[in-house]
């Protein structure tokens, strides 16, 4: 999806996107250019020319970015994230253009478009290249196809274009396809098809009713593919009820275009039990799959034997599996400007895990295009993270508490490590040998170990003092 931005609109979303994840909300200039490799003065100029789109586009109500003393300064208000960034690069990039151009203007020529768009013919050739460039990568040749299993591909990577490019800001398409698209996914709602009716899923859903309802029009209507008819009579009832209840007023709707509906939900993992998903995964790529999973995640270079019996991940993996299989993976990577360094600093070891288990799926090609996919790290981080017992991955440090107010302030404390997620703390409140880190309000000349002394409750910076003397610790016990 990054391809279709205008290159230095890419660059300015990557920069911005890592100011954001800044924990202190700065980075000098010296930073950006050991992370991006740019000279100074181009740093200072895609900076500059951000600092300008959040002033001129009116986002400096959201977020704010200032130039002081050789660093960028960071500040936002919480109410909008880099989305609405997205969404306006999105609007004035000339790939995204062309390709709004082409599914509402079918037929159209590349002239039309140059007029359109007010750029010379020479550019609108350059766009059109880069745009079929993009459209090879998901298997689409073009905008007329000409069997059911293209349109559909065509029509669920077009949703999942204008779903991340516009979200909820905007809705850039006629009043009355809106209408229609909206009360078709309230009433697919009502039918209680879908598990959780989320308003992600009703925006991605009434972006898809909208598409297909352009291409309807337009003459490309097929009928459902063999594989799927059953989901026809699987829902021939809830299919009776929407077209009992629809509008004589609003273009007509076809048992067909619910049952498109229906395969999309499947697709996604959407639906609601007991409805039965059409499982696509084949057994022995199941079977290969559960073997590298197993040998992806170590402790001390070895690997940690999963109990995967009745756990609940395996669902949820091969749920996640079906939809990147689906035809070779034809699913968008919507967060591809996202910052990970929170998995990498905060869950070392799952995380190392998650991308060996990556790479090893994209090097036997049981999955393509997932090795720097982040909506898919992101997805298959998350399963791990709520499915696996990564303590057991991670080094265990020994932390002493041992303050002078006794056991009710020393539990205080222990209350808070015990509150943090990321880390494999053992507590007690004797030093010995075993002791990593020894925390108190007064040192003792016994201490050999790590130690902090906090002479009052710990503040953010305390804990911060804190977190990277166990970051230092754990990688020196990787290291053993």
């Amino acid at each position: 999806m990054e391809y279709l931005l205008e290159a230095e609109d890419y660059q300015s979303l990557l920069l911005f996107a890592y100011i954001e994840s800044s924990p202190t909300n700065a980075v000098s200039v010296k930073m950006i250019e050991d992370k991006f490799d740019l000279t100074y003065f181009k740093v200072n100029r895609l900076m500059g020319d951000l600092i300008q789109d959040l002033e001129k586009l009116d986002l400096d109500q959201y977020f704010y970015i200032e130039k002081e003393n050789g660093e960028y300064h960071y500040r936002k208000n919480g109410l909008d994230s880099i989305k609405r960034l997205l969404w306006v690069y999105c609007r004035r990039s000339l790939s995204f253009s062309l390709i709004d151009f082409m599914l509402k203007h079918p037929g159209a020529t590349i002239e039309e478009f140059s007029d359109e768009a007010y750029i010379s013919l020479t550019k609108a050739y350059k766009v059109r290249k880069s745009v079929r460039t993009f459209l090879k990568e998901y298997q689409i040749k073009g905008f007329d196809t000409k069997n059911v299993h293209d349109e559909f591909r065509l029509r669920l990577v077009l949703t999942q274009l204008y779903y991340h490019a516009f979200k909820d800001y905007e809705l850039p398409f006629e009043q009355v396809k809106i209408q229609r698209a909206d009360y078709l996914v309230e009433l697919i709602g009502k039918q209680g098809i879908i598990a959780t009716m989320t308003d992600a899923k009703r925006v991605f859903l009434t972006f898809y009713c909208l598409i297909a309802s352009t291409r309807i029009q337009q003459g490309f209507e097929f009928n459902v593919e063999p594989a799927w008819q059953a989901k026809l009579g699987e829902y021939q009832s809830q299919i009776e009820q929407v077209q009992a209840q629809w509008p004589k007023g609003m273009l007509p709707i076809k048992s067909d275009e619910i049952a498109y509906l229906c395969q999309l939900l499947n697709i996604l993992g959407w639906e609601k039990a007991p409805h039965q998903n059409v499982d696509l995964l084949p057994a022995d790529f199941k079977k290969r799959v559960l073997a590298i999973l197993q040998s992806s995640f170590r402790k001390h270079q070895e690997p940690v034997q999963l109990n995967l019996t009745d756990s609940p991940i395996l669902g949820k993996l091969w749920k996640l599996c079906q939809r990147y299989y689906y035809d070779d993976n034809i699913v968008l990577d919507g967060f591809f400007s996202t910052n990970l360094s929170v998995f990498e600093e905060n869950y070392y070891e799952l995380y190392q895990g998650c991308l060996r288990f990556i790479d090893t799926l994209e090097e036997e090609q049981l999955l393509k295009k997932v090795k720097n996919h982040k909506t898919f790290i992101m997805e298959l981080v998350m399963i791990a993270l709520n499915n696996l017992d990564f303590k057991a991955l991670v080094p265990s440090i020994t932390v002493t508490v041992n303050f002078s107010l006794g056991m009710s302030y020393n539990r205080f404390i222990e209350s808070n490590l015990r509150a943090l997620p990321f880390n494999n703390i053992q507590i007690n409140n004797q030093y010995s040998e075993e002791t990593d880190i020894y925390l108190s309000d007064v040192l003792s000349r016994h201490v050999q170990s790590d130690y902090i002394i906090w002479n009052s409750p710990p503040n953010a910076i305390d804990w911060e003092v804190f977190g990277n003397l166990v970051a230092r610790i754990k990688e020196a016990k990787r290291c053993d």
